[in-house]
């Protein structure tokens, strides 16, 4: 299993509370992420982000839909010149 270091994806979810909320469904059923403020530059006002690998986006998007969770995108996180990128995938 990778380490969250390794996890170099974000889903951004449209509120905080709904991302929280979204977060807490997956640690129940044993997905492993992490919950993480969205970065300023991908979102305008206070949203949370699930930081994950590119192998759990479909258990993540299922969850959203199952739960009426309004998905913003789907970015890859970049290291580059020891600052982050993002780009979006989804």
């Amino acid at each position: 299993m990778n380490s969250f270091n390794d996890r170099n994806f974000i889903v951004i979810i449209a509120s905080s509370n709904r991302g929280a909320f979204l977060y807490k469904k997956l640690i129940e059923l044993g997905v492993n992420v992490e919950i993480m403020a969205t970065p300023c530059r991908l979102s305008k006002g206070c949203t949370r982000s699930i930081k994950c690998s590119r192998e759990q986006f479909d258990i993540i998007k299922e969850q959203a839909q199952k739960y009426n969770i309004t998905i913003n995108g789907i970015y890859e996180r970049i290291i580059e010149n020891k600052k982050y990128k993002y780009v979006k995938v989804e």
